[in-house]
């Protein structure tokens, strides 16, 4: 699998959330390379993991708090798909118990499709968003 690599297209223009969003991109890429040398569910795999989701979480927090500070109106729709994240990731770790094959590569493409798709398409709704209520204000001026 091919790392992701930053490009301004990932920018929300909110400094917090895209630092925060290369970190996600650095921690999917270093997944992405460990699991080339580790077995699929390591202990080490299973860190990077659990470190990930912890990471994901403050994130999804953080970016909630600045939608809801925007007073952006699909927030709940956006919540719901944090939750899905989150309920994905776990669905992984108990699929890893019964030892699914292939899991390790489907987890690894949900990462990627969802990586892109979230930050591409759904992070860049609030970002709009935010982009045209400054040119409401600008023109109301």
């Amino acid at each position: 699998m091919e790392k992701i690599l930053w490009t301004n297209e990932f920018s929300v223009n909110n400094k917090l959330l895209d630092n925060q969003h290369r970190q996600i991109i650095n921690m999917i890429n270093m997944l992405i390379e460990k699991q080339a040398i580790l077995l699929p569910f390591s202990e080490e795999m299973h860190e990077l993991l659990t470190s990930m989701t912890d990471y994901f979480r403050t994130h999804f927090q953080d970016e909630e708090n600045f939608m809801k500070k925007i007073k952006f109106p699909a927030l709940e729709e956006h919540q719901l798909l944090h939750i899905s994240y989150i309920d994905k990731m776990v669905d992984f770790n108990f699929a890893k118990l019964s030892a699914k094959d292939n899991l390790a590569n489907e987890m690894m493409e949900y990462l990627i499709y969802w990586l892109k798709n979230h930050i591409l398409m759904e992070d860049q709704k609030y970002k709009a968003f935010l982009i045209a209520q400054k040119n409401n204000t600008k023109t109301n001026s």
